[in-house]
């Protein structure tokens, strides 16, 4: 078995427990409950009101946050496959595979999240529901890797992978405006993504494309700290 696949084998495992899977389903409640609630407050915006806000907005990032540090076991990703690695397995490869899991683990996340406040939300009036479950899935789906890599790159600094804990906060403060100082932060991104605020004016296919940009960016930097 390479490092490669060994590293997605322990970001497996840690990541099928209860203290992932309790969380995991006390967010699609969360989610269900309160696009329900937007539904009937006001039927023409429930569903981007739900996305912008409690699942887009709220528990993608906090189960993205989440999902990484249990991946990496609360800690910097190198201690992470140190265990592993002490026996000879190559440490890039192994943590390459832990940051393919997280990801792919974010990605479903967010398009689960995503989908149930829509289906729960009523979805939009005037658009075909299949569509916009299409369109939602591919958006959240793109939030969800740009969270995944940007907190598992915040993990390499720090004490015990520390950095993921101000990303948080600073994509909360931060992310909410459309200045130039929302650019590195993929909340402002996902809001353009949904027709809200554009950051410095970019159109919103370009949200897309900054949220891509900053996964592959956030990549290539946990690459660049891994040893080999």
């Amino acid at each position: 078995m390479s490092s490669f696949t060994c590293g997605m084998a322990l970001a497996s495992r840690r990541l099928m427990t209860p203290q992932v899977a309790v969380p995991w389903l006390a967010a699609i409640a969360s989610v269900a409950a309160i696009a329900f609630a937007e539904r009937y407050r006001d039927a023409a915006t429930a569903a981007t009101n739900s996305l912008a806000g409690v699942a887009l907005g709220l528990c993608v990032p906090l189960m993205c946050y989440w999902l990484t540090r249990a991946a990496m076991a609360g800690t910097h990703p190198t201690e992470a496959v140190a265990a592993m690695a002490r026996v000879g397995m190559h440490r890039r490869g192994l943590v390459s595979g832990v940051l393919l899991m997280t990801t792919v683990a974010g990605m479903v996340t967010s398009a689960v999240l995503a989908v149930t406040a829509v289906l729960s939300a009523g979805g939009t009036p005037g658009i075909s529901l299949f569509k916009e479950l299409g369109i939602v899935i591919g958006m959240a789906g793109l939030v969800g890797w740009s969270y995944a890599c940007v907190f598992a790159a915040a993990s390499t600094v720090g004490k015990n992978g520390g950095g993921r804990r101000w990303v948080l906060l600073l994509d909360w403060l931060l992310g909410t405006g459309a200045t130039a100082i929302a650019l590195p932060w993929p909340r402002a991104h996902a809001r353009n993504l949904l027709g809200l605020d554009a950051v410095v004016g970019m159109p919103q296919w370009a949200a897309g494309v900054a949220l891509a940009m900053l996964a592959a960016v956030a990549t290539a930097w946990v690459t660049f700290r891994t040893p080999a």
